[in-house]
């Protein structure tokens, strides 16, 4: 859908000489191939991205244990054998994922509309969209969370959020496709500027379904776990905005999208138990498709507790990233 940008926030990336750096050589390439890809069919795109994923199943360890562990508190009813054949379905879809991110950003709106898309209770943003009502739109962490907000856009007018990526090439690139077909675009910096476009009308894509700290969360249970569950769909639900969620799951040839509106209520807990609930059920419905490898129960009620094994490597990558931004 072509979005109307007239007196709406975006962040224009600007190409410069420091892209062509011949570190970023390799980041040219990949995404080179990713490009070429998005001219393939859907069908051949998830049998590459099936291999692709078995390839990272069997190369990456840390991951692979979190989502294991992850999959083990929220299925407490599977077997060992069933819990890894789900990791290994779900390290299948995230090789797809990156297809899927292609196709997001170069496959043109007439290939996206030739899939097979059924889009239920559409009519909840028909109104809102006719009488310029700001809402906000929950969607889960999918494997496919790019090209799902993509195809949510080719019917309605969105806005989102997106965090800044340490490889400049990603984040030139992100940031420049996502232009085209979201109303608005605000990085995870930008969050009161992004809460305040919604008093003007944007429909603002987020996604509460992960770890954002104890300062801005409270402890609710998902798949009976206290996590951390971030209050801000809370805090405006209370405040009369709207809060709708999305789902979207894979099918033969296409996609499946659902709409639904969370109840309004004065209750902060009430409200985010409501939440999660309704995440649950998106996540059930299609478990392999949601992105396991991200530490969802990291921070505990009981500080001394640790759910996750230690990832040296990764731990001092991002202190150093957090040095260079201080």
């Amino acid at each position: 859908m072509k979005v109307n940008k007239k007196q709406l926030y975006y962040n224009n990336p600007k190409f410069s000489s420091a892209l062509l750096n011949p570190k970023y050589l390799p980041s040219w390439l990949l995404f080179g191939i990713l490009y070429l890809s998005s001219f393939l069919p859907l069908s051949f795109q998830r049998y590459l991205g099936k291999t692709l994923g078995s390839i990272i199943h069997k190369v990456s360890p840390h991951r692979k244990e979190i989502a294991k562990i992850n999959l083990k508190l929220c299925f407490p009813d599977k077997t060992e054998k069933e819990i890894n054949r789900m990791v290994l379905e779900n390290f299948y879809n995230i090789g797809q994922g990156f297809f899927e991110l292609a196709f997001a950003w170069w496959a043109s709106d007439k290939r996206l509309r030739n899939l097979e898309i059924s889009f239920k209770n559409k009519e909840l943003f028909k109104q809102a969209e006719k009488d310029n009502t700001g809402m906000l739109i929950l969607m889960r962490h999918s494997t496919h969370v790019e090209l799902d907000a993509r195809l949510v856009c080719l019917n309605f007018n969105f806005g989102g959020m997106f965090k800044e990526q340490s490889n400049e090439i990603y984040n030139y690139l992100m940031i420049k496709s996502r232009n085209r077909y979201v109303q608005a675009c605000f990085t995870n910096h930008e969050g009161r500027i992004a809460i305040d476009s919604i008093k003007e009308g944007v429909k603002l894509i987020y996604a509460a379904d992960q770890d954002y700290g104890e300062k801005v969360s409270k402890f609710i249970p998902f798949y009976n776990h206290d996590a951390a569950t971030v209050t801000l769909p809370a805090d405006l639900s209370k405040n009369g905005t709207r809060v709708a969620m999305i789902d979207i799951r894979k099918t033969a040839e296409g996609f499946c999208i659902e709409a639904s509106e969370l109840h309004q209520c004065a209750d902060e807990r009430e409200f985010l138990i409501q939440m999660n609930k309704s995440y649950e059920d998106m996540i059930s419905k299609a478990p392999e498709e949601f992105l396991w490898m991200h530490r969802r129960f990291k921070s505990q009620p009981d500080s001394q507790k640790i759910i996750y094994p230690t990832w040296k490597s990764r731990d001092l990558k991002r202190q150093k990233a957090r040095d260079r931004r201080n």
